[in-house]
């Protein structure tokens, strides 16, 4: 996964600036952009989350940090945007661990899965 252009639905201005998409580098991340969104998304009053990676609200943070914007501008995007937004972060946690072996086996397996569930609606 290299940069990821996301054209939005509706534009939104935030702060002055006007986004139109936003472009997300996912595969620049590191370390310190997971803690650094992690303090983030910790301030507001402690969360307690299960799971980390499947936060939504979470998720938004490690996208604006794959954006380089702040992440208060996914308040104002289309919530069509904003759930679409934060599933490729989600995704991006789930698949990263995984070798490029078994990534593209999860891919065919997807497909294969999404084949079945057309040919099923067309019998």
């Amino acid at each position: 996964m290299s940069e990821i252009v996301y054209p939005l639905k509706k534009s939104v201005t935030f702060e002055g600036k006007t986004y139109d998409n936003f472009v997300f580098d996912f595969e620049r991340l590191t370390g310190r952009d997971v803690k650094e969104a992690k303090k983030l998304f910790d301030a507001p009053g402690g969360r307690i989350t299960p799971i980390l990676a499947m936060d939504t609200d979470f998720a938004a943070f490690i996208a604006a940090r794959a954006a380089k914007v702040r992440p208060e501008v996914f308040d104002y995007i289309p919530a069509a945007d904003f759930i679409a937004i934060t599933q490729m972060a989600i995704n991006f946690f789930l698949t990263s661990g995984f070798s490029k072996a078994e990534a593209m086996e999860m891919k065919l397996a997807k497909e294969h899965a999404d084949q079945k569930l057309i040919d099923s609606y067309e019998h």
